[in-house]
């Protein structure tokens, strides 16, 4: 049987209170408009795609291996609004580029693939980013959305998720966690 999987970041409380407090914000500005609220804050690493069972052993391992090359690092997170491009298709808190995060990305990337682990590779830069709302129809959203932010986010560990697809949108569940 196959799992979708994918390694992500986890948020803290104090993020998780404070997220909450800006999705309470957009949805005021937004009232009449059907937002589809993300799940499970997090920040996703490396999306693998569905992966037989049996490879979740080698991918721990994997896991394990990799975080003893980084120590804890710091994130910022600076702007939420429409996202990736137009047609957006999610409200999100971007944060800027960081190479410890790049690098992380790319590590699990070689030593899956040094195991011949077939995972959906993407051949672009990681954008470190909480995605807050899905949305369908960008064409509904009359003013765009641009709110500055200044969170930094001390990165202490990751983990091997599953998420689980639902007719009610995606369930994300922690199967290994890795700390620096």
């Amino acid at each position: 049987m196959k799992k979708r999987l994918f390694f992500a970041i986890l948020l803290d409380e104090n993020l998780k209170n404070q997220i909450i407090l800006y999705k309470k914000e957009i949805e005021k500005r937004y009232k009449k408009i059907p937002l589809k609220e993300a799940e499970e804050p997090h920040i996703t690493i490396l999306f693998l795609g569905y992966i037989e069972e049996e490879k979740i052993k080698e991918i721990i391992e994997i896991g394990e291996k990799i975080k003893k090359e980084f120590q804890p690092f710091q994130l910022s997170l600076k702007i939420i609004e429409f996202g990736p491009k137009n047609p957006y298709r999610l409200i999100w808190l971007k944060g800027e580029e960081n190479k410890t995060l790049e690098r992380l990305k790319e590590r699990l990337e070689e030593e899956l693939e040094k195991k011949n682990i077939n995972f959906q590779k993407e051949n672009r830069k990681i954008i470190p980013h909480i995605t807050l709302f899905r949305i369908k129809k960008f064409s509904l959203y009359k003013n765009l959305l641009q709110k500055r932010v200044d969170i930094s986010l001390e990165v202490k560990g990751f983990h091997l998720m599953e998420s689980v697809l639902s007719p009610y949108g995606a369930k994300y569940y922690p199967l290994k966690e890795f700390i620096l």
